[in-house]
C-alpha cells in the first residue's frame, strides 16, 4: 500500500508510528500509536486500521527505520552475530486518567504492617489498576464492589494464591518507601450484533496487553514473548 498523502488523517497515523519507532528503537505497538493518535483527537478505529497498513507496508517498520533510530547492535549470549536489541518502553500510565479512569486512593501500611487505604474505595464493580513509580504494575477486574476485592488483597488469604501474592508485592513496595496508587474505572457494557458484551473484561485484557504489567503473570508472559 502506498504511503498516504501528507496532511491527511491517515498520514498522521503513519507519522506517529514512524516517530515512536525511531524514539523507542523498536517497532511501535498498535496500542502505543492509537493512544497517541487519540490524544490528538483522532479516531481510535482510524488509528488502528492505519497502523495495520503501516505495519504491512515497506514504508513502515523495517531495518531502515530501526537503523535510523540509532539502536545499538549487541551480541547476545550464544550468538556470534550482532542482534539489534531494543529497549522496551511502555505507554504512560496517565493515558488512563485522560480516558475515563480516576485516581481513587493510595495503599498504606497501618499498625503492625496491616494494609489499608488513605481513602475508602468505592462500592462499585469495574476495572482497577495499581501504579508504582509511574508504571502500571497490575490490572484487574471485579464483578463485586471494589472495596470487597481490595479486602482480598488486604487480607491475602493463603488459599487465594493471587490475592496472597499481590498482598506480598504491595507490602514489600510500601515497606521500601514507594507508593502504590489505585486507579479505577466503571465502563458501560455494550452489545455486538444484539449479543451482550462485558466491556470491563475486555478492557482488562486490552490494558494487560498494552502495559504488560509485571505483577500480572499474563503480562509478564506477553512481555517475554514480545
Amino acid at each position: 500500500m502506498p504511503r498516504p498523502g501528507e496532511g491527511t488523517k491517515a498520514a498522521r497515523v503513519w507519522e506517529l508510528a514512524d516517530e515512536l519507532t525511531k524514539s523507542l528503537g523498536r517497532k511501535a505497538l498498535r496500542a502505543e500509536v492509537v493512544v497517541r493518535y487519540v490524544d490528538e483527537d483522532g479516531n481510535a478505529s482510524t488509528g488502528s486500521t492505519q497502523y495495520g497498513h503501516w505495519l504491512r507496508s515497506p514504508h513502515g517498520f523495517g531495518r531502515q527505520t530501526l537503523k535510523k533510530s540509532g539502536a545499538k547492535a549487541v551480541k547476545l549470549a550464544g550468538n556470534d552475530s550482532p542482534t539489534t536489541q531494543a529497549v522496551e518502553s511502555k505507554p504512560d500510565w496517565t493515558v488512563l486518567l485522560k480516558n475515563g479512569f480516576s485516581y481513587q486512593a493510595d495503599w498504606k501500611l497501618a499498625d503492625q504492617g496491616a494494609l489499608s487505604f488513605d481513602k475508602a474505595p468505592p462500592a462499585e464493580s469495574g476495572v482497577y489498576v495499581f501504579v508504582v513509580n509511574d508504571e502500571v504494575v497490575y490490572v484487574g477486574v471485579t464483578r463485586r464492589t471494589l472495596v470487597k476485592r481490595m479486602n482480598d488483597y488486604r487480607r491475602g488469604h493463603p488459599g487465594q494464591r493471587t490475592s496472597s501474592r499481590i498482598k506480598k508485592l504491595i507490602h514489600e513496595t510500601l515497606a521500601g518507601g514507594t507508593a502504590v496508587r489505585l486507579l479505577y474505572a466503571v465502563p458501560d457494557n455494550s452489545t455486538w450484533n444484539g449479543l451482550p458484551v462485558v466491556v470491563a473484561a475486555g478492557l482488562e485484557a486490552g490494558l494487560i496487553s498494552m502495559f504488560r504489567p509485571k505483577w500480572n503473570k499474563i503480562g509478564r508472559a506477553n512481555a517475554a514473548g514480545s
